[in-house]
Protein backbone atom coordinates (compact mmCIF):
# COMPACT_ATOMS: atom_id res chain seq x y z
CA UNK A 1 0.00 0.00 0.00
CA UNK A 2 2.81 2.41 0.72
CA UNK A 3 2.54 5.51 2.90
CA UNK A 4 -0.98 6.79 3.47
CA UNK A 5 -2.25 10.05 4.98
CA UNK A 6 -3.64 9.96 8.47
CA UNK A 7 -2.75 9.56 12.10
CA UNK A 8 0.58 7.89 12.83
CA UNK A 9 1.75 5.86 15.78
CA UNK A 10 3.33 8.94 17.37
CA UNK A 11 -0.11 10.50 17.52
CA UNK A 12 -1.44 7.65 19.72
CA UNK A 13 0.78 8.77 22.62
CA UNK A 14 -0.22 12.43 22.08
CA UNK A 15 -3.92 11.50 22.19
CA UNK A 16 -3.46 9.39 25.34
CA UNK A 17 -1.53 12.14 27.15
CA UNK A 18 -4.50 14.46 26.56
CA UNK A 19 -7.14 11.92 27.67
CA UNK A 20 -8.86 11.91 24.27
CA UNK A 21 -11.74 9.41 24.49
CA UNK A 22 -12.28 8.58 20.82
CA UNK A 23 -10.91 9.19 17.33
CA UNK A 24 -12.54 8.82 13.92
CA UNK A 25 -10.12 8.74 11.00
CA UNK A 26 -9.88 7.02 7.65
CA UNK A 27 -6.27 5.95 7.12
CA UNK A 28 -3.03 5.68 9.01
CA UNK A 29 0.53 5.16 7.86
CA UNK A 30 2.11 1.79 8.68
CA UNK A 31 5.18 1.49 10.86
CA UNK A 32 8.29 1.47 8.72
CA UNK A 33 8.81 -2.15 7.72
CA UNK A 34 5.89 -3.15 9.91
CA UNK A 35 2.17 -3.54 10.04
CA UNK A 36 -0.50 -1.12 8.88
CA UNK A 37 -2.62 -1.76 11.97
CA UNK A 38 -0.14 -0.30 14.46
CA UNK A 39 -2.30 2.75 15.23
CA UNK A 40 -5.32 0.51 15.89
CA UNK A 41 -3.29 -1.68 18.23
CA UNK A 42 -1.86 1.26 20.16
CA UNK A 43 -5.21 3.00 20.52
CA UNK A 44 -7.58 0.14 21.21
CA UNK A 45 -5.49 -2.61 22.71
CA UNK A 46 -2.81 -0.68 24.56
CA UNK A 47 -4.55 2.51 25.73
CA UNK A 48 -8.28 1.78 25.55
CA UNK A 49 -8.87 4.76 23.27
CA UNK A 50 -11.78 4.04 20.96
CA UNK A 51 -10.82 4.22 17.29
CA UNK A 52 -13.30 4.07 14.45
CA UNK A 53 -12.78 4.28 10.72
CA UNK A 54 -14.99 4.72 7.70
CA UNK A 55 -17.56 7.15 9.06
CA UNK A 56 -19.63 8.51 6.19
CA UNK A 57 -20.48 12.04 7.28
CA UNK A 58 -21.49 13.61 3.97
CA UNK A 59 -25.22 13.67 4.76
CA UNK A 60 -24.57 15.10 8.22
CA UNK A 61 -22.34 17.81 6.70
CA UNK A 62 -25.04 18.72 4.17
CA UNK A 63 -27.67 18.96 6.92
CA UNK A 64 -25.36 21.10 9.04
CA UNK A 65 -24.70 23.41 6.09
CA UNK A 66 -28.43 23.68 5.40
CA UNK A 67 -29.39 24.77 8.91
CA UNK A 68 -26.12 26.49 9.87
CA UNK A 69 -25.77 24.35 12.98
CA UNK A 70 -22.43 22.55 13.17
CA UNK A 71 -22.48 20.89 16.57
CA UNK A 72 -24.03 17.55 17.39
CA UNK A 73 -23.76 14.59 19.73
CA UNK A 74 -22.30 11.58 17.94
CA UNK A 75 -22.90 8.20 19.53
CA UNK A 76 -21.19 5.09 18.17
CA UNK A 77 -20.86 2.56 20.98
CA UNK A 78 -19.10 -0.74 20.27
CA UNK A 79 -20.69 -4.11 20.83
CA UNK A 80 -19.88 -5.66 24.19
CA UNK A 81 -17.59 -8.55 23.34
CA UNK A 82 -15.60 -10.10 26.17
CA UNK A 83 -11.87 -10.23 25.33
CA UNK A 84 -12.64 -8.61 21.96
CA UNK A 85 -10.58 -5.89 20.35
CA UNK A 86 -12.80 -4.63 17.55
CA UNK A 87 -16.47 -4.23 16.91
CA UNK A 88 -19.11 -2.99 14.51
CA UNK A 89 -20.97 0.17 15.47
CA UNK A 90 -24.19 1.92 14.48
CA UNK A 91 -23.25 5.60 14.67
CA UNK A 92 -26.02 8.14 15.20
CA UNK A 93 -25.76 11.93 15.28
CA UNK A 94 -28.20 13.95 17.37
CA UNK A 95 -28.59 17.66 16.68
Amino acid sequence: MGPQPGLGVECAAWLRERDVAAVAAEMYPPLEGGTGIAFHMLCQRDTGLMFRAMFFLEELAEECAADGRWSCFLSAPPLTVERGFGSSVNPQAFK
